[in-house]
């Protein structure tokens, strides 16, 4: 904001004002569309499908994993726990991100502190406003949410557990293998999400308030 301030011979505090403006503008435009996405992954034949998901024989509606983004340390001790990452090792946010079976992001939630895990961020997010009833969610094995999706009837697919095992058995190791090929997709989505040049250093605190609305703009 400061170049920017510089370029146009402006004040900071009029470029923030403006800045501010508009992403809450475009960020509202964007809300509008959510819907239809989620909608437009629901509609697609399976025929039409990638060739991996085919091979599953279940119509996946969206693909889900989260994704960190780095912010500054906070002066606040409070704030520093909890967003510390212990995969990360260092204070993110957090986001959960849906793609459909092409690719195209048809969810995205808020940011959550850094130190929340897969499952209680699917949980405080509102992804089931957008779900319906025999959807069928592809996740890694950290979204050990059955209950959830078997209390909102979707079908839930990740990968089988070993549970106190040596080995998986060999149609075990056949699906594992199937889905880690379907889950490329949203891993794709999320390294061109994080190419952009604002997420390229950790968030300023000053940003924060806004950071959600700046994510939703880029998925």
């Amino acid at each position: 904001l400061k170049e920017l301030s510089i370029f146009y011979n402006m004040s900071v505090t009029q470029v923030s004002a403006i800045f501010y403006t508009w992403v809450q503008f475009v960020y509202l435009q964007t809300c509008v569309l959510r819907n239809a996405f989620m909608k437009g992954a629901r509609a697609t034949d399976i025929r039409h499908m990638p060739a991996c998901f085919r091979l599953l024989n279940d119509k996946v509606t969206v693909v889900l994993d989260t994704t960190e983004v780095r912010m500054q340390m906070s002066k606040n001790f409070q704030q520093q726990g909890n967003t510390h990452s212990s995969y990360k090792h260092y204070n993110t946010i957090k986001f959960l991100v849906g793609v459909s079976s092409r690719g195209a992001v048809v969810y995205n939630s808020e940011g959550y502190e850094g130190s929340i895990s897969d499952i209680e961020l699917f949980k405080s997010s509102d992804i089931s406003v957008f779900l319906e009833e025999d959807d069928v969610l592809m996740a890694d094995r950290g979204f050990t949410i059955q209950d959830i999706c078997d209390e909102h009837k979707y079908k839930l697919i990740i990968p089988p557990f070993l549970a106190g095992r040596t080995r998986l058995t060999a149609e075990e190791e056949i699906l594992t293998k199937k889905i880690a090929k379907c889950r490329i997709t949203v891993e794709r989505s999320i390294r061109r999400i994080k190419s952009y040049q604002i997420l390229a250093k950790p968030v300023q605190i000053s940003m924060l308030p806004i950071m959600s609305n700046i994510f939703s703009i880029i998925c």
